[in-house]
Formats: C-alpha cells, structure tokens, sequence
C-alpha cells in the first residue's frame, strides 16, 4: 500500500484519505461479518462489539467526505472541525440509541435468563473484528509515519493532528473490547453453561464504549474551541 505525499491546507495527504478509504472498507466488511455472526451465535456482547466498530467506519467516512469538502474550497479549517464534531457527536447518540436498546433489551433478559450462546461461531465473529482492527491501526500508524503525525501546517492541521490521535488511540480502546468478548467466547465454547459471560460482558463492553465516545467528543470539542481561540 503506497501512500502519496502532498501539502494542503484545503486537505491532508493525498495518501492519508486513501488510507482512511481503506479504512472504510475494511471497518465495513469486518463490522458486518462480525454483527452477522454475532446474531448467529445469539451474543449480545458481539453486537455491541460490532456496532461500535460500525459506526467509527461512518465516522471515517464523514471525516473523507469533509476533507473532500475542504479540498474543493467549500469548507474552511474552522468548519470543518466544527462539522467534524456535529458528525462525532449524532454518531455517539446513534450509538448510544443502540446500546440503550441492546443492554435493556437483550442483555438484562438474558442475565436473568440465560439462553445458549454458539461459543465457536462468537469466537469467529470477533476474531474477524480484531483482525480488522489491527488492520485500521496499521494503517494509521503507516500514515502517522509517512506523513510525519500528519503535520503539514501548524495553522492549517491542528485540529486533523488530534483527530488522527483520538482515532488512533480509540482503535485500541476497540482490541480491548474484542479482547474480552473473544474470552467470553472461548469461555463459552469450552462449556455452554458459561453463556451468561454474555450479557456480563455486554454491559462492560457498554461501559467502556460510552467512555471512550465521551473521551472522543471531549477532544474534538477542545479542537473546535482551541481553534477558534487562535484565530480570535
């Protein structure tokens, strides 16, 4: 995977929106494999797994599709950092929408009445995840090294440079996750009447999922009013 230098205050890197294009993709297709084969093995904490790894493919996508915007002259700096976290934070509401329903409305049911998980096909699901995951921290990591943390102008990059960070560190945050749901499936897997390790983790993999959006929205608002701050 070759990525392209350039220098643009109406954009980053060439190569660094290809890269999140792949990114894209590849958050999209794992998400999907995995959410599917989550609703095949009957595990709540896979959903969830899959849906937060869903819904940072929006996020990525709306980041490419702002920068397109600015690349074109119709959004400034200042804009774009603002629309970024307009975007960030409906994305952390459609999230929480779906947890909400999840944890309330599977997890909780099944706490008190456990119901059979497919432990091998949970263990697939998010191994496909986690691949995909390391697959995203691979390539931002490769972007953070070509392009020099993405530093292409102080004035014009300050806002993209703490994305990119917020992005990256949040793609960890998601192998932790997987990381515990993939031991509840092992788990699972070895004996069946361990499938109330589901919904427990659910409620965990909830827990740190609002975290880290609250974290990621607390960020890209500094952003937005460190960058107004400079120019004022």
């Amino acid at each position: 995977m070759r990525f392209l230098h350039s220098s643009s205050c109406q954009g980053p890197p060439l190569g660094c929106q290809r890269g999140y294009i792949w990114i894209v993709i590849i958050i999209s297709v794992a998400s999907w494999i995995e959410g599917g084969m989550s609703w095949w093995a009957n595990s709540s904490a896979g959903k969830a797994d899959a849906s937060h790894m869903g819904l940072h493919g929006i996020f990525y996508g709306s980041i490419i599709y702002l920068w397109y915007l600015a690349r074109k002259g119709k959004l400034s700096i200042a804009d774009e950092i603002r629309a970024r976290f307009r975007c960030a934070r409906w994305n952390v509401i459609i999230l929480l929408i779906f947890l909400a329903g999840l944890v309330f409305g599977e997890a909780l049911p099944k706490f008190w009445r456990p119901t059979a998980v497919s432990g091998p096909d949970l263990v697939v699901a998010v191994v496909i995840g986690i691949f995909g995951t390391l697959l995203t921290i691979f390539i931002l990591r490769k972007m953070r090294v070509d392009h020099g943390g993405l530093e292409y102008g102080e004035e014009c990059d300050r806002g993209r440079r703490s994305s990119h960070r917020v992005l990256f560190l949040d793609a960890i945050g998601d192998i932790s996750i997987s990381l515990a749901v993939l031991i509840s499936g092992v788990n699972i897997w070895i004996d069946p009447r361990r499938s109330w390790l589901d919904p427990i983790l659910t409620f965990i993999a909830a827990g740190i999922i609002i975290w880290q959006a609250y974290a990621m929205l607390r960020s890209l608002r500094k952003d937005e009013f460190s960058h107004d701050g400079h120019h004022h």
